[in-house]
């Protein structure tokens, strides 16, 4: 969320942290492993909210011609969404496939709430593939 006291500068390296391999490095004192399996659990769960969010909430407003959206999909560009959703539907499955085979994410394991989260910013939830 954008506020008086952020720069551009870092806003868009709050964005590029997003989009590493490992998002849990980027968290003061957790840039190295320490062998604990989290950086791995972390980036399931935040690939299963990226898909359950982005692309199958997104999805399903956009198929449903919703005029009031949740996530804020606009209308105008729902083609675009639809193309998109071709090209890439191959990639979300197997993704899904994937991760679903992994003992820490598999239907119905509760999300694992890491050591920089608490209750007021942390993702809680169970897989759902």
């Amino acid at each position: 969320m954008w506020s008086a006291v952020q720069s551009v500068s870092s806003v868009l390296m709050s964005i590029q942290s997003l989009l590493h391999d490992a998002p849990y490095h980027n968290e003061p004192s957790f840039e190295k492993d320490d062998g604990s399996g989290d950086p791995q659990r972390y980036n399931h769960k935040i690939l299963h909210e990226t898909l359950r969010v982005g692309v199958c909430e997104v999805m399903e407003e956009t198929l449903e011609a919703r005029t009031i959206s949740a996530n804020g999909v606009c209308p105008a560009f729902a083609h675009t969404r639809r193309q998109l959703f071709n090209m890439y539907h191959e990639r979300y499955l197997s993704e899904c496939e994937r991760l679903s085979d992994e003992a820490s994410a598999k239907d119905g394991a509760a999300f694992k709430m890491m050591p920089f989260e608490c209750s007021s910013n942390g993702m809680s939830g169970t897989f759902g593939w």
